[in-house]
């Protein structure tokens, strides 16, 4: 028998997914109510989760006044990887003593908690790199000291209220299906030019997070306006990671996630605010320099990961190599990924030219791909993300070359340097 079968949530929910996302949706909907939110309009809307990979978190309204929350599967897992790193340095600050003290007077000095950055973008750019070449959310793991799992845990959480929250406060503030920093949309609809939508909204998931944590029976009560601000800060930087990474047209003209983290730091106050603005320092860092993909980007170094006495992992080292690979071929200049389809062939290389000029439907249909499909990639009206277009293109380079690892290199650079023309 399955352990989920033994374990009391069995009862009420299908899966530990389904489980997890309703429950916290019941905590979070509850917390709305004692803050005042209308009860029968919370019960309108539902929150699940979703595979699809054009969704990172989005609200869908519907004409009878209900609404439709789903989150992406990912972004849970992405937001693991940030509490993770901010377990051990938040448990150190949190239970004071001379250590404690010591680390907030440095890093008040250098305005960041001056953590293991490296570590962090190491483990966030894998992660971007198996979700843009392989569409999987793969991570390599994060050892953490036994007396910081609660800690992580409950950082977690926080996180996966803050995302919910502020999808739900959409629909409960009325705001409708507009797009919105946390929402790519299949068709993308004219973003509203009044930002003070996005604030309202992290607002009152803000409130409704710290709540749903008081409401907790045994939450650390001292802590829990700071957690509640690292949880809601992760909430914003691992949908803008996401968004950032692998999407090329994302429908949202909004302020960047170090933006609106201001405005939710500025909101708070005392050892709150001074705590979430040192880890935004050393969180933001690594995010930025995890989600670009141009010359000069920091790629994965599989040496320094396989190393790192903090970093655990599955895969075999060969595969984490080949991440290494295949993220270094991501970042080289147009003029590199032109040399290297010019050697693959003819046709290659008349796509490859045409990108250059600045058509990139020419080079796709030079490339192969039918005229539907390149039609679709070209539409500026739909959400792209690179793994989609990567995907047409491995797909009309099947059996051209001698090897499968042949043909996804190929496909990743006819992809990327026509990307850097869609996403312009």
């Amino acid at each position: 028998m399955l352990a989920w079968e033994q374990d009391e949530w069995s009862d009420r929910y299908a899966d530990p997914v389904s489980g997890i996302y309703q429950h916290v949706t019941e905590n979070v909907k509850a917390a709305m109510v004692d803050l005042g939110a209308d009860r029968d309009r919370l019960e309108s809307v539902c929150v699940t989760s979703t595979l699809q990979e054009t969704v990172s978190a989005m609200v869908q309204s519907f004409p009878d006044g209900s609404a439709l929350a789903k989150i992406s599967d990912s972004i849970m897992s992405l937001a693991n990887v940030y509490t993770g790193y901010s377990a051990d340095l938040f448990k150190e600050i949190s239970s004071g003593g001379p250590r404690g003290i010591w680390r907030i007077a440095r890093s008040m000095r250098g305005g960041a908690f001056g953590g293991d950055v490296d570590m962090l973008t190491g483990l966030l750019r894998y992660y971007n790199v198996n979700q843009r070449v392989f569409g999987v959310p793969a991570k390599l793991g994060l050892l953490l000291r036994p007396e910081s799992e609660a800690v992580e845990a409950f950082l977690l959480l926080q996180s996966m209220r803050f995302v919910i929250g502020h999808e739900i406060a959409h629909h409960v503030l009325g705001h409708g299906s507009v797009a919105h920093a946390f929402s790519p949309q299949d068709e993308l609809p004219t973003c509203s030019p009044d930002q003070q939508r996005e604030l309202d909204a992290d607002m009152f998931a803000l409130r409704a997070t710290q709540r749903a944590a008081e409401r907790d029976a045994g939450a650390p009560a001292a802590h829990v306006e700071a957690a509640t601000a690292l949880g809601a800060l992760v909430g914003m930087l691992v949908v803008n990671v996401t968004e950032q990474a692998l999407f090329l047209r994302r429908g949202a003209s909004h302020p960047p996630a170090s933006t609106r983290a201001a405005l939710l730091l500025g909101r708070l106050g005392g050892p709150a605010q001074t705590l979430a603005r040192l880890f935004l320092g050393d969180l933001l860092a690594a995010t930025r320099a995890s989600a670009t993909f141009e010359p000069g980007a920091r790629v994965f170094d599989a040496s320094q990961m396989i190393a790192h006495r903090r970093v655990g992992f599955l895969q075999s080292e060969d595969y984490l190599r080949l991440v290494s690979m295949l993220d270094t071929a991501q970042c080289r200049e147009d003029e590199a990924l032109t040399r290297f389809l010019h050697r693959t062939g003819s046709d290659l290389a008349e796509g490859a030219q045409a990108a250059l000029d600045g058509d990139p439907g020419a080079a796709l249909s030079a490339w192969g791909l039918e005229r539907s499909r390149t039609e679709e990639i070209c539409d500026s009206r739909r959400v792209l993300v690179f793994h989609g277009l990567l995907e047409s293109l491995r797909e009309s380079f099947a059996g051209r070359f001698p090897s499968e690892e042949e043909t996804l290199l190929t496909s990743l650079v006819a992809a990327q340097l026509v990307a850097r023309r869609l996403s312009a």
